[in-house]
């Protein structure tokens, strides 16, 4: 009967990395399908090449704080998507890392 019982324990352990797995997995996926959906909501938004290429001025005035004339709708909506992409990249990164670990 004791010897049972460490058996359970590994199971258990195996769950368990198998359950943080998953949850790591839904979150990368929750981000990066957040910020891919952002950024094509922004791109239609925008609806033209130039304001388009300005993304990087519009986000750094944004994170700035200077007020662009045609509203912190765009600006937002780039920032979101481009800060959600790079988190669902810097959970994949931590889950590889911790593997290894």
């Amino acid at each position: 009967m004791a010897e049972l019982r460490p058996e359970k324990q590994d199971s258990s352990v195996e769950v368990g990395a198998a359950s943080a797995s998953m949850i790591t997995l839904a979150a990368v996926a929750l981000l990066a399908s957040f910020g891919v959906t952002m950024l094509l909501f922004s791109m239609a938004y925008a609806r033209d090449v130039q304001t388009i290429l300005r993304a990087p001025e519009l986000i750094w005035d944004f994170i700035c704080g200077r007020p662009d004339p045609g509203g912190p709708a765009l600006p937002l909506m780039l920032t979101l998507g481009t800060l959600a992409l790079i988190g669902s990249a810097a959970v994949m990164v931590w889950t590889r890392l911790r593997r290894k670990a």
